[in-house]
């Protein structure tokens, strides 16, 4: 990518360079997942990969470009890395940006419901009961007690 490609001028007008932590920073509106998002060419994509595109000429194809820093509006080529998909959930895994338990998007129980249900179940309650009095399947229950899904708490 040129200087002269679409889209750059627009980047370089939100962009900050002069955070004292090191990163470049995008000071255009983030979305809903905290990232800055550029328009080029009638198409949305994240400023960070514009970003690799345009300092290291390669189009990232198949492969995410993450932030080293962890700071999801940081836009500085040295921050920045490609990863396959399985790599990138390794490290936003290992980094803690991981949603889980309520914070993940479809989670249907809070973690006091979480350990009521364990709770219970030492107590003797089927999983069939759990699940209608909580509203979710035998399997989500049974998932819980056996520590596969919330294993966090």
């Amino acid at each position: 990518m040129t200087e002269g490609s679409a889209g750059v001028g627009r980047f370089w007008k939100r962009v900050n360079r002069k955070d004292p932590g090191g990163c470049w920073l995008w000071t255009g509106k983030p979305d809903a997942r905290g990232q800055g998002r550029l328009w080029v060419l009638g198409k949305s994509q994240p400023a960070h990969r514009f970003s690799w595109e345009l300092h290291h000429d390669d189009k990232a194809t198949g492969r995410l470009v993450l932030q080293r820093c962890g700071n999801s509006l940081c836009v500085m080529p040295k921050h920045l890395f490609l990863a396959t998909a399985s790599e990138g959930a390794g490290y936003k895994h290992a980094k803690g940006c991981t949603p889980r338990g309520e914070r993940a998007g479809k989670a249907k129980l809070t973690e006091e419901q979480v350990l009521k249900i364990r709770s219970a179940s030492k107590e003797g309650a089927s999983q069939v009961e759990l699940a209608g009095v909580f509203k979710v399947t035998r399997q989500a229950i049974a998932m819980i007690i056996h520590r596969e899904s919330w294993k966090h708490i």
